[in-house]
């Protein structure tokens, strides 16, 4: 991923240029294709951690057992790879400190 100038879609990809760069040093110590993947990974990584924090998720996983996944399409093999998402129970409870909400 690039700074150019893409036009319109150049705000929606502003969250993905944010993880860009709060990863750089790790990103640019690997090569391009190992760098998108890894990109592609920390990207759905923070769709995860949004959705874990939506008060609405955090109801559904605690009264009907909802699971979140976050999982990889790999376009070129047609393959899903599922990443290892879980957590300790001192994160688990401080994000439903932090944003569970009542009713």
């Amino acid at each position: 991923m690039g700074n150019k100038k893409l036009g319109l879609i150049d705000i929606w990809l502003l969250p993905l240029r944010a993880l860009r760069r709060d990863n750089l040093k790790l990103l640019e110590s690997l090569g391009a294709e190992e760098a998108a993947l890894k990109l592609v990974e920390l990207n759905v990584r923070a769709g995860v951690k949004v959705l874990e924090e939506n008060p609405i998720v955090i109801d559904a996983t605690a009264e009907r057992g909802l699971k979140i996944h976050g999982l990889i399409y790999d376009v070129g093999s047609g393959e899903l790879k599922e990443l290892d998402i879980r957590e300790d129970e001192e994160t688990v409870r401080s994000r439903k400190t932090a944003f569970k909400t009542e009713s």
